[in-house]
């Protein structure tokens, strides 16, 4: 006894060609849930980032501020590591206090969960003499067990 099967007939879905299908659904969807803990992960970080750019724009700026006492006296005060004598020696008054409080607020700073350390101008990194002076500023933080840094170069008077 043959069956014939007319072609209309065929065209139908069979239940292991829709649990083939729901298979490859819960993939995909397990895939696109892994990935949304990483981007909120990665976006964070872009947010230090721009965070510790920020603080070392603030610094050179204050730096640049400084440098109007005298560059020469500025950069044998950093490359001593005693930045408090360029202080004693160059300044008075409020200028002498704010640059204390300048030296105090960028000792470290925190921001939310991070902590950034603010280094300027590792020794030589101020040149003086000729009409541009530069000084550059290094900001680092951890997270996740691992050392960021921002570098920033400016130009001083």
């Amino acid at each position: 006894m043959e069956k014939t099967v007319d072609s209309k007939a065929v065209a139908g879905v069979s239940i292991v060609e829709i649990m083939i299908s729901l298979v490859l659904v819960a993939l995909a969807l397990v895939a696109v849930t892994t990935v949304f803990p990483r981007i909120n992960m990665h976006r964070k970080g872009i947010v230090e980032a721009e965070q510790a750019k920020m603080i070392a724009v603030e610094a050179l700026e204050n730096l640049q501020y400084y440098s109007y006492f005298g560059c020469d006296k500025v950069k044998s005060g950093v490359a001593a590591g005693n930045m408090n004598s360029v202080a004693d020696s160059i300044m008075s008054g409020e200028d002498k206090e704010a640059f204390i409080d300048f030296l105090d607020k960028y000792a470290a700073v925190e921001i939310g969960a991070a902590k950034y350390s603010v280094i300027w101008n590792n020794g030589n990194d101020i040149t003086c003499g000729g009409d541009i002076n530069t000084a550059t500023v290094t900001i680092m933080w951890a997270k996740s067990g691992k050392t960021h840094k921002v570098k920033m170069t400016g130009a001083l008077r």
